[in-house]
């Protein structure tokens, strides 16, 4: 599967995340040693939907893309203290975790099952 199809223009970042799609949706069989599978053809799909809106809408793109065991991934924002983890499971779904390192404890909110609407909202209010 390559999912360099998607036009990055001149975007160097948007070329490198894309890049980065198609080495982990390239992952074997058990790449983590821990029976870990491969990123699914709708993870993939929908993490490149959410790069590609929250670099459009958001003039946003994430810091890192990750696998996860189970066929899904994470897409990841760092910006200053504040940090937005996305999840994108085996069915495309999203979830969510938010984090911010201020002063004291940490603060923290977290859903499951959100829309790319709600998540592209997260992206926008992450500071700049």
């Amino acid at each position: 599967m390559t999912v360099d199809r998607v036009d990055t223009g001149d975007v160097p970042s948007l070329r490198a995340l894309f890049g980065r799609l198609d080495e982990l949706s390239a992952l074997p069989d058990d790449w983590d040693s821990y029976g870990g599978h491969p990123p699914t053809g709708r993870a993939i799909g929908a993490a490149s939907r959410l790069i590609v809106e929250a670099s459009t809408q958001a003039g946003d793109v994430p810091s890192a893309v990750m696998p996860f065991p189970n066929g899904g991934l994470q897409v990841i924002w760092e910006r200053g203290q504040d940090e937005l983890q996305v999840d994108v499971g085996p069915d495309g779904g999203l979830a969510y975790l938010t984090v911010h390192r201020g002063d004291g404890e940490p603060a923290m909110a977290e859903a499951d099952d959100v829309s790319l609407a709600d998540v592209l909202t997260l992206v926008q209010q992450l500071p700049r």
